[in-house]
């Protein structure tokens, strides 16, 4: 398994590839309302971002790329090698 280093408030830590590549997971049933994870990170979801993935007006990549900007860029780089 390779990992990859992805800053994190001011730290840097090890990231495996697979998990920033396998993109984001949305967890409906959480406990505390539905939970967006990715690469270790968690965001849950808005009303706004319920609805519109409800709607299908966005998807659950475009949410995770607003919301993890890090992530994104780093898997945008590792699909291109």
């Amino acid at each position: 398994m390779s990992k990859v280093a992805a800053p994190y408030s001011g730290a840097t830590v090890s990231v495996p590839v697979e998990a920033i590549e396998a993109g984001p997971y949305i967890q409906w049933d959480h406990i505390d309302g539905p939970l967006m994870t990715w690469a270790g990170q968690m965001h849950w979801l808005t009303w706004g971002e319920r609805l519109a993935l409800t709607v299908r007006y966005k998807t659950a990549d475009e949410i995770a790329a607003s919301r993890f900007p890090n992530l994104q860029r780093i898997r945008s780089n590792l699909e291109q090698l």
